[in-house]
């Protein structure tokens, strides 16, 4: 019984030791990399204020998980008014160009489209609301796609606008860190040379690190 017991204690300590390697390599990796980070937020009623919240929620998270990311601020004064324009409009190649300019190793693109439906026969104010959040990093050194997750969420309930901001606080950590793993792992294979972006603005269908969409999660 001791014998299995110093067994089991010892295979704890590996996996245990394992687990840390990983994330110290995870922490290494993100170490070296350097986001411009985009954003598109369509949530029906929402404000510019509330679409600007969302982005700032977002990127919070993936600083929280440990990814350095460009001041904003200083990303929005190095734009001219029609480069924000149409970086908004989801220009990839005006947005690479840029991360590129401010020496930032990865383009991060995320998207939050949500949507609600009245529940019928239920009070007024209650609905079916669905979250879909998509994650896609771009590296500026070949212009290649490193990652992609997809997250759909459902729950029912309140207005989109008051059950949004709790949603993506429970449900963001995950995905972030199952984003930010995709993107070290692809990363580590990053040596071709800088391919100009007009010559190759849109990565390839399938590329590496692009993940399968899921199923959606309902929230309980």
């Amino acid at each position: 019984m001791l014998r299995g017991l110093t067994h089991f204690v010892l295979c704890l300590v590996v996996v245990l030791a394992s687990t840390t390697v990983k994330a110290q390599d995870l922490h290494t990796c993100l170490k070296e990399q350097r986001a411009y980070f985009t954003s598109e937020i369509h949530v029906p009623g929402f404000s510019i204020q509330e679409k600007e919240g969302t982005a700032d929620q977002l990127r919070a998270n993936l600083a929280d998980q440990g990814l350095i990311i460009i001041d904003p601020d200083l990303a929005t004064r190095a734009l001219t008014r029609q480069q924000q324009q149409l970086i908004a409009m989801g220009d990839a190649v005006g947005a690479l160009e840029l991360a590129r300019k401010l020496q930032a190793t990865l383009l991060v693109h995320a998207k939050i489209r949500a949507s609600q439906h009245p529940i019928k026969g239920m009070a007024e104010g209650l609905y079916n609301v669905s979250v879909h959040i998509d994650l896609k990093a771009q590296s500026t050194l070949s212009g290649k796609e490193l990652a992609i997750t997809h997250r759909t969420f459902r729950k029912a309930g309140l207005s989109v606008s008051e059950q949004l901001p709790e949603l993506m606080e429970r449900f963001l950590p995950q995905l972030s860190a199952d984003f930010l793993k995709q993107v070290c792992r692809q990363s580590k294979n990053e040596s071709a040379p800088i391919v100009p972006p007009k010559e190759n603005p849109v990565p390839a269908a399938g590329a590496a690190g692009a993940s399968q969409p899921e199923e959606p999660i309902d929230a309980l």
